[in-house]
């Protein structure tokens, strides 16, 4: 039988490699932090419950136990939304890895939040899925970041042929008028952090700006669903949502694999 060994990368955000707080041959459950932020960075948890067979200056691995339950390790009662989210080890999902409690403490009393719920790269669906089945989970994640930055007000960017989705979020923003839907064109790189303030503001970033200076916060779809899952159910990041586009081989059933925290198909 081979071997289940898991690879958890100390370094999967924006900053400095995180600092392991695991032993090489400790027992471990899924949902338990490995490694800690060091200074600029996030937490890391485990995916699996397993053992611990080896600790170096770039990755932790696991030697997952051939049988795993879907229950995860909570992790512990906070006193604000941005301590839920540094404990949950909660990072930019849409690619840039960027630590999400560190946006959270900016105050903009008189800015937005942007909900970047905008799938760029052509054969991306993941996210839109997510917001045609559980789209609570983003409308949730959007009024926590509204709450711990003092926005008053939240623009979703989605692109306007995902009618689906886009329906989706209207139902649950029902009585939410602080939150708007902004339509976008079916272009690309819309989906680019400053292509969508753009599109939105009709303002372009200098490369050396950031979204704040424009008194916004950006925040991809997965990243919002992630916080509400920190806050409500005390779920670290453990699970990842990708796509996977290709062609499958005639007679050749779907394998699935896993690596890290995230589960492939292909």
């Amino acid at each position: 039988m081979m071997e289940n060994i898991f690879v958890f990368p100390l370094k999967m955000h924006v900053g400095s490699p995180s600092i392991p707080i695991v032993k090489k041959k400790d027992l471990v459950k899924r949902g338990q932090c490995l490694a800690e932020a060091n200074g600029l960075g996030a937490k890391i948890h485990s995916s699996v419950s397993g053992q611990v067979i080896k600790i170096d200056n770039d990755s932790i691995q696991i030697l997952a136990d051939e049988v795993q339950q879907e229950d995860y390790l909570k992790i512990k009662e906070c006193l604000s939304i941005q301590e839920y989210v540094y404990e949950a080890g909660v990072v930019g999902a849409g690619g840039a890895g960027f630590p999400t409690h560190i946006k959270l403490q900016s105050q903009i009393p008189t800015g937005f939040v942007i909900a970047n719920c905008i799938e760029c790269e052509p054969l991306l669906s993941h996210n839109i899925m997510l917001l045609e089945e559980r789209p609570e989970l983003v409308v949730k994640g959007i009024k926590y970041t509204m709450k711990a930055t003092k926005a008053p007000k939240a623009v979703i960017a989605i692109k306007k042929k995902n009618q689906k989705a886009i329906q989706a979020i209207r139902k649950v923003l029902v009585g939410s008028e602080a939150i708007e839907i902004k339509e976008l064109p079916d272009v690309y790189p819309m989906g680019e952090e400053r292509a969508v303030l753009h599109a939105i503001f009709g303002k372009w970033l200098a490369p050396s700006q950031l979204p704040i200076e424009l008194g916004c916060i950006v925040i991809n779809t997965e990243t919002l669903a992630n916080m509400t899952r920190a806050v409500e159910d005390r779920k670290p990041v453990i699970d990842k949502d990708i796509t996977v586009g290709g062609q499958l081989v005639k007679g050749r059933d779907p394998q699935v694999f896993f690596s890290g925290s995230d589960r492939y198909f292909c």
